[in-house]
């Protein structure tokens, strides 16, 4: 009589022991996928803003262009020129930062997933590469 309650008890621990580990089983499966999904995200975002502070390199490399030509012609100061190289310079370091970002934000994507893109192919990384610009660009 005293065995077969305790084993009755012992079942019934077993399972809900069982219960628990499965629920949190699927706890670190939720986990991990919102961790993908927001690296995912994170990694879209850095390259949108390295995409916009490339061009904003590239808006401040003409805007030195430009006040140069003005400058050989006297119609602006040396101030105009010195502020112009300025902010291009600090454009170029915002893009590098930004691309930097963009590299640290991929990396983190990859340990998430357990696919380095360093590890692929050639044409798996291009394929990859491909396949997520496009989906930057379709704002997915």
């Amino acid at each position: 009589l005293f065995n077969g309650g305790s084993r009755r008890y012992q079942k019934q621990k077993t399972q809900i022991e069982l219960y628990q580990l499965q629920d949190e089983r699927k706890d670190l499966g939720n986990k991990l996928e919102f961790q993908i999904r927001a690296s995912l995200e994170k990694v879209h975002t850095s390259y949108r803003n390295y995409l916009l502070n490339r061009h904003a390199a590239e808006s401040a490399q003409k805007n030195v262009d430009i006040v140069q030509d003005l400058y050989n012609q006297g119609l602006v100061s040396i101030v105009n020129l010195i502020d112009a190289q300025n902010a291009y310079l600090g454009a170029e370091i915002n893009a590098s930062n930004s691309l930097f970002q963009f590299i640290v934000d991929l990396f983190t994507m990859e340990r998430y997933t357990g696919q380095y893109l360093s590890l692929a192919t050639e044409e798996q990384r291009t394929a990859f590469l491909q396949r997520f610009i496009q989906s930057t660009m379709n704002g997915q």
